[in-house]
């Protein structure tokens, strides 16, 4: 890999796409770690994961809970907590409630190391398929790379293996090595549309009994005492310790309340018309939502209630930004033992890179979709001026460039023939939203070409995709106010990098730089 600019020691600090690098084909060491031995380093992994799960459930004395650990495909480790508590909660939340056995009238003695390792092989040989625990955790990662694939959009399997074999098969603390990885700064919302969605994806291609339900489960909010329970149960502090039955009993029974709608509701046809019924949880603390939709002979009120407390997702959040620092550590000691350094210099095989492209790509499609929202209807001409030549970059914020350079070649640069224009008049050319990938893909050119004169060390790609993605592609402001000593004109130089329009437009387009900037 090459050195970088002078930006490459700070990003080196941080570890900005470290990663990612260390184990991309065209950038990793002769001596790194094999791809192919990632596979099976995370297999071993998730299998100590159910074995620990094992050891800490009751399964000697509640026989309900060995099929849905093992063959019934609940105890999956897809989940935002750490994989065994993933494990355990998953299963549990499937457990039904008249399987739970009531709690001992007199506590049974604590197991010994000997009685849970006879329990444990007893129960290798009840799962079936060869290899036991083994064979069910086998393959498990395949899920965790479907939620990353799912919910990042941007990364190849080969890439999203590296990220979960850094975090120890922690699927929210490889989300977190991404983000700062790419640059990203949204914290992951367990109750977004985003993040259900994928959740439910991947349950799903694991064959879970009720993807919704696992999904639900990661965005459940706990009341105080509830959060107190499973934070003395599940936390770090309690990792190897078995549960009790009235564990399982209590856990049980707060993600069956959780789970279930706070509210019920019913109506029934009578003589007099519709009678509504509706029959709240009044011991629930709840928050609750109030909106107004406007039809044109009624006005709805809608009220929405949901659980108020505690997220779910707490509980490992405060180990998690310790965990992130480990992992980078290692990482950059990993990148010194290799000599490995930061910026990529890779050129466009480099999966930190693709990645950053795919992330870009995803912003300014958004650029676009916000720049039509604000247009009254293109024409056909006009949406075959933005098409071709509404690019984002110039001397105003992105959505205002796309508007300007679409309307000045739409009046000015458009030499389309007078019997097309005719024809164009009903014409929309946006079909899907690959229409929109050429002109992504063109301002994406002229923005880093932009960027270099906006800092030389921005002249290196990596720097000046960090950059833009950094500032959301808004770089206006840190161009230089006056052109005059420069002997060339940026925005003109943006133009030919882009391959956007001739030289006409070229010119026409520095000529809007030059009055913008003074």
């Amino acid at each position: 890999m090459a050195s970088g600019s002078t930006s490459a020691a700070g990003a080196a600090s941080l570890g900005r796409g470290l990663i990612s690098c260390m184990h991309s084909r065209s950038c990793r060491a002769e001596d790194a770690l094999d791809e192919a031995d990632l596979p099976k380093a995370i297999d071993k992994l998730i299998t100590g994961f159910y074995e620990e799960a094992f050891s800490r459930l009751p399964c000697d004395v509640m026989p309900d809970l060995l099929p849905l650990l093992t063959t019934d495909g609940g105890g999956s480790c897809l989940g935002l907590l750490d994989p065994v508590s993933n494990i355990i909660l998953n299963t549990l939340a499937l457990l039904s409630k008249d399987a739970a056995p009531a709690p001992a009238t007199s506590p049974s003695p604590p197991p010994t190391r000997r009685s849970k390792r006879q329990a444990l092989n007893t129960a290798r040989r009840s799962i079936p398929g060869r290899g036991g625990l083994r064979h069910v955790g086998s393959g498990s990662y395949h899920i965790l790379l479907a939620f990353l694939m799912a919910y990042l959009g941007c990364l190849k399997k080969e890439q999203a293996l590296s990220y979960l074999y850094r975090a120890d098969a922690n699927l929210l603390l490889a989300v977190m090595l991404i983000q700062h990885d790419l640059y990203a700064d949204e914290a992951l919302d367990p109750e977004s549309d985003r993040t259900q969605a994928a959740l439910e994806s991947a349950a799903t291609i694991a064959g879970h009994p009720s993807p919704t339900t696992l999904a639900r489960l990661m965005s459940i909010r706990l009341q105080d005492d509830n959060f107190a329970l499973l934070k003395k149960l599940f936390s770090a502090d309690a990792q190897g310790i078995p549960l009790t039955v009235e564990d399982v009993w209590a856990t049980n029974r707060i993600l069956h309340t959780m789970l279930s709608p706070i509210c019920t509701a019913s109506i029934i046809h009578t003589k007099r018309g519709l009678v509504v019924h509706v029959r709240h949880m009044l011991e629930a603390r709840c928050s609750e939502t109030i909106s107004f939709s406007t039809t044109a002979d009624a006005r709805t009120a809608t009220t929405t209630l949901g659980w108020d407390g505690t997220p779910i997702l707490s509980l490992q959040s405060g180990v998690l930004p310790r965990k992130l620092q480990d992992c980078l550590g290692k990482a950059i000691a990993d990148a010194r033992k290799h000599n490995l350094k930061t910026p990529c210099g890779g050129g466009n095989a480099c999966d930190y890179m693709e990645s950053l492209k795919m992330y870009l790509h995803g912003i300014i499609h958004n650029l676009y979709i916000k720049a039509l929202k604000l247009l009254p209807t293109p024409s056909g001409s006009l949406m075959r001026s933005i098409l071709k030549s509404g690019h984002c970059y110039g001397c105003m914020d992105p959505v205002s460039n796309i508007i300007v350079n679409s309307i000045w070649y739409n009046s000015c640069g458009c030499n389309l023939p007078v019997s097309e224009g005719r024809d164009m008049v009903e014409y929309n050319d946006v079909m899907d939203p690959l229409c929109l990938l050429r002109a992504q893909v063109h301002s994406l050119k002229g923005l880093m070409e932009l960027a270099a004169f906006a800092d030389p060390q921005f002249s290196v790609p990596a720097c000046a995709l960090e950059l833009l993605y950094s500032t959301k592609c808004d770089i206006a402001n840190m161009l230089p106010s006056s052109i005059e000593s420069s002997e060339k004109n940026p925005f003109h130089e943006s133009a030919k990098a882009a391959a956007a329009a001739d030289a006409r437009y070229a010119k026409r387009a520095a000529l809007i730089y030059n009055r913008g900037s003074n």
